[in-house]
């Protein structure tokens, strides 16, 4: 009885590691398979005036993951821009269910009143003062986003100003895991163009492009080391005049 017992264990326990073995080979072929899905999108964004819409779907669905872990992790998302319009009006809601969630968000954003601000907008032949506008756009949807926050999560909300030229944005979501990503949009070299028409490229810590991972995450991390933390007014917009006549 007790040799049968033995054997009916150590048959059971063999047909578990093989469980468990196979168990782990579908994960690995889902996280290859979910990388091919991003890269496909990715090539698609490079086609495509709608880069941002496919940039929030694969953050969202990075954010998805994380509190779907049976461990839960709580998402950092980290976005660089000239004034963020694009993520932040395509991805309030995101953004707040995130927060409200225990996720970190922050914004870094090229100071209004810079000259480095100055010499972009001439850059991209802005004569209308459009790039200013959006991100005063931008400033009033953070408020927006942080007046629906609790005073226990809204420490979770940072945003930072810096002053200097910059090159590229950037979406990053959990970039100190190793399954983190950064997706970069380089902006054209040509004057005249927007930033946002520039390409997308999605770097993984994990992967044979570590190197362009890595040179973000250092851009990243030096202009948010060396920016301005900024406090949300969260008094309601003024207007002054309407753009038209009518």
């Amino acid at each position: 009885g007790v040799f049968a017992a033995v054997v009916t264990y150590m048959f059971q326990n063999k047909e578990a590691e093989e469980l468990q073995h196979e168990l782990n080979q579908y994960k690995q072929e889902l996280v290859t398979l979910q990388r091919k899905y991003e890269d496909l999108l990715a090539e698609k964004a490079q086609a495509s005036n709608r880069k941002t819409s496919i940039q929030l779907d694969i953050l969202e669905n990075q954010i998805k993951k994380d509190f779907d872990r049976k461990v839960r992790r709580h998402p950092l998302v980290e976005i660089l821009g000239i004034n963020g319009t694009g993520p932040l009006h395509q991805g309030r809601e995101l953004f707040i269910k995130t927060l409200q969630r225990g996720g970190k968000v922050r914004f870094l954003l090229l100071d209004p009143q810079s000259q480095a601000f100055s010499d972009r907008s001439h850059f991209e032949k802005d004569t209308t003062g459009r790039i200013a506008a959006e991100e005063l756009a931008s400033f009033y949807i953070l408020a927006d986003i942080a007046n629906s926050l609790t005073e226990k999560i809204a420490p979770n909300l940072e945003v930072r100003i810096f002053s200097e030229p910059l090159d590229r944005s950037l979406i990053m979501v959990d970039v100190d895991s190793d399954d983190g990503l950064i997706m970069e949009n380089p902006y054209p070299k040509d004057p005249g163009y927007r930033g946002l028409s520039g390409e997308m490229f999605i770097w993984r810590r994990t992967s044979r492009d570590a190197r362009g991972f890595e040179d973000n995450l250092r851009y990243f991390r030096r202009l948010w080391d060396h920016a301005a933390p900024v406090k949300l007014n969260p008094s309601p917009f003024q207007l002054s005049a309407w753009p038209y006549t009518k």
